[in-house]
């Protein structure tokens, strides 16, 4: 707005020079050598100047821009972290998941292992095609590789809850980090439509610095007053 206060001290400047002259020689002038009359002297056109609506629209995009342009910033690069530090924590659990699920593609198959060992032993069993020693070795064998099994069933069964809870956790937080970036999204919008305004609305348009001075007191006096009525609740 600085280059806009300049703008209008030059054309104040020309206006009062304008004037003088106009005082001197209202409309015309006599050359002294041959006595003739000069064409009129054409005043200028005066510039248009914004109003104090105008003037007051564009005080107040030019504060929330500087004010988002403070903040948004900050807001990025701290959002980009969090960015980072939850999809470090989705891949993490995403590889957990995969090597569950590749424990468990394997558990399954020594299940199914244990099982036809243990069917053929029965069969065996019942043709009478294996000596009682031997059938007690197996039967031990198969016991031990049941208790074995049994102990990485509940192992694993332990793992799938935790992963539930890890899951259910970061859920927890995706959800709002999703908002958030709306959010933002939002304020990167507006900010860049307040930007295109102002360049539409106010830049190199010429006003009445005492129009601005007395719309910027308007609006500190309307702020005060709001926020003290803000206080008084």
């Amino acid at each position: 707005m600085k280059r806009l206060l300049i703008s209008v001290t030059v054309v104040a400047l020309v206006s009062t020079l304008a004037q003088a002259q106009t005082t001197a020689n209202p409309k015309a002038k006599v050359d002294p050598k041959n006595n003739k009359v000069s064409k009129p002297v054409v005043d200028k056109p005066k510039p248009v100047l914004m109003s104090r609506n105008q003037i007051r629209e564009c005080q107040e995009i030019d504060e929330r821009i500087e004010a988002e342009e403070q903040v948004l910033p900050a807001l990025i690069k701290a959002f980009e972290a969090k960015q980072e530090e939850l999809k470090s924590a989705m891949d993490a659990s995403n590889k957990a998941t995969e090597d569950f699920n590749k424990a468990g593609a394997v558990l399954n198959e020594d299940v199914l292992g244990l099982n036809k060992a243990n069917d053929l032993l029965i069969a065996e069993q019942k043709e009478g095609k294996i000596k009682k020693e031997e059938l007690l070795k197996k039967v031990n064998d198969i016991n031990e590789r049941r208790t074995a099994l049994q102990a990485r069933i509940e192992d694993y069964n332990k793992l799938r809850e935790t992963l539930l809870k890890e899951k259910a956790a970061l859920n927890v937080k995706v959800e709002p980090h999703n908002e958030a970036k709306a959010a933002l999204n939002e304020r990167i919008e507006a900010l860049k439509d307040d930007k295109t305004d102002l360049k539409a609305k106010c830049l190199g348009k010429e006003y009445d610095d005492l129009d601005w001075k007395a719309v910027k007191a308007e609006r500190a006096k309307a702020a005060a007053a709001a926020a003290a009525a803000s206080a008084a609740k």
